[in-house]
């Protein structure tokens, strides 16, 4: 989730709030994460994939997460 990686506390992991705030995002949650989005698209020199299982903390999946612009191909199905 986008909230999980937070630049306050500089951790990777949940906090107790986001722990206690379930699975269901909310309306405004939504939104915000739209709003990242398409200002993050706009920039050129990164790629915004959102809900994407990372290999990492036990399989973390950020609401959004931001890639350099490599030329990023997903494999054939």
């Amino acid at each position: 989730m986008l909230e999980t990686v937070t630049s306050l506390n500089n951790s990777i992991y949940p906090t107790e709030i986001e722990e206690s705030q379930g699975d269901m995002p909310s309306l405004n949650h939504s939104y915000v994460c739209l709003q990242l989005l398409k200002q993050l698209i706009i920039n050129d020199e990164t790629i915004p994939l959102p809900e994407l299982t990372l290999d990492i903390a036990n399989g973390l999946t950020p609401d959004i997460s931001v890639f350099p612009n490599l030329n990023l191909r997903s494999n054939p199905v």
